[in-house]
C-alpha cells in the first residue's frame, strides 16, 4: 500500500526506462499509483525505448504520456514487452497524442512511430475484477499519423495501430 507519483523528464518513463531506455521488469501488487511522461511510456519504455515484463496485480494505477509512447507499453518508437492485469487492479492508461506524422501512442501497448507500419506488441492478458480503462493516444490530424488502439498497437504515419487480439 501507499501512493507513488512519478513523472518521467526528457524522454524518460514515468517508472521504467529513460530516455532511449528499454523498461526493465514493472511489478505493482497495491496502493494507488500515478506516472505520466512526456514521449516515454507512463509505465514502461522511454522515447526510443520498449517496455519491459509489467505485471500488474492490484492498486489503483493511472499512467499517461502526452506525447505519442504508451500509457503503459512503449514509449514513442518503442514496442510493449509483455503486459499482465490481474488481480483487483484498477488501471487507467491513457497513450500520448500523435504529432505531425506521427502516430499516437497505445493506451496500453506500443509507442506510436513515424515510420509507415505500426509497431508490433508482446502478450498483453487482462483479468481483473477492478475496471480497466484504456484510450489510444489521438492522430495529429487527418491524414497525418494515425490514432493509437485502446489496448495493441500505437498508431503509425497514416494509419492507426491495430487492436490486440482478445
Amino acid at each position: 500500500s501507499g501512493t507513488i507519483k512519478a513523472n518521467g523528464g526528457a524522454g524518460g518513463a514515468g517508472i521504467g526506462g529513460g530516455f532511449f531506455g528499454a523498461g526493465g521488469a514493472v511489478t505493482i501488487s497495491g496502493g494507488t499509483i500515478t506516472a505520466g511522461s512526456d514521449m516515454g511510456a507512463g509505465i514502461g519504455g522511454g522515447s526510443d525505448g520498449a517496455g519491459g515484463a509489467i505485471m500488474i496485480g492490484g492498486g489503483t494505477v493511472t499512467a499517461s504520456s502526452s506525447n505519442m509512447g504508451a500509457g503503459i507499453g512503449g514509449g514513442f518508437g518503442g514496442r510493449s514487452g509483455a503486459i499482465t492485469i490481474t488481480g483487483k487492479a484498477a488501471v487507467t492508461a491513457t497513450g500520448g497524442a500523435g504529432a505531425f506524422t506521427t502516430g499516437g501512442g497505445a493506451g496500453i501497448g506500443s509507442g506510436g512511430t513515424n515510420e509507415k507500419t505500426s509497431i508490433a506488441i508482446s502478450s498483453i492478458t487482462v483479468n481483473t475484477t477492478g475496471a480497466v480503462t484504456a484510450t489510444g493516444g489521438v492522430a495529429a490530424k487527418p491524414g497525418s499519423g494515425g490514432a493509437g488502439a485502446s489496448i495493441g498497437q500505437g498508431g503509425c504515419k497514416g494509419s492507426a495501430g491495430a487492436a490486440a487480439p482478445h
